[in-house]
């Protein structure tokens, strides 16, 4: 019997968006109070994570996007499909799935998908940045059981 794993999708800004790309760096210098956006403004209620299965061989579409989070007061805040945490991934062991991953943020992301063993072109950090406004198609294996 295969087992089923589990993947919680966080948008961690260390391994993703806040630290800027060695590229962006060599271009420019880059001040985080001022490049990144606090604006609340028109911007959708984060919603809770919601849990999905996903079989073999399916794709399953994934965005990130500014949503807004009442914390005491509201901040602005990056989330997966409007979701903070992102939605909770139920995959089987052996599987293999596609991630649609759509960059609705304003600024180069990709997602590292830690504690994962698949290829090293799907592994967020080796990757090329996705550019805002476009997508990468992620392929990702579950050969291990786990969460």
């Amino acid at each position: 019997m295969r087992k089923v794993i589990f993947l919680q999708i966080l948008l961690l800004f260390i391994s993703s968006c806040a630290v800027p790309s060695q590229r962006s760096m060599m271009t420019h210098e880059t001040n985080l109070d001022s490049d990144f956006d606090r604006s609340t403004d028109g911007l959708a209620t984060a919603g809770k994570s919601e849990a999905f299965e996903i079989q073999d061989g399916e794709t399953y579409t994934l965005e990130a996007k500014p949503v807004v989070k009442d914390i005491g007061v509201p901040i602005r805040m990056y989330g997966y499909n409007g979701q903070i945490p992102g939605p909770l991934l139920k995959v089987k062991q052996g599987s293999s799935v596609w991630i649609n991953f759509r960059n609705s943020m304003e600024f180069d992301t990709a997602i590292h998908w830690h504690g994962l063993r698949h290829d090293y072109k799907f592994d967020g950090v080796s990757q090329e940045p996705v550019r805002p406004g476009k997508n990468f198609l992620y392929k990702l294996s579950f050969p291990d059981a786990g969460i």
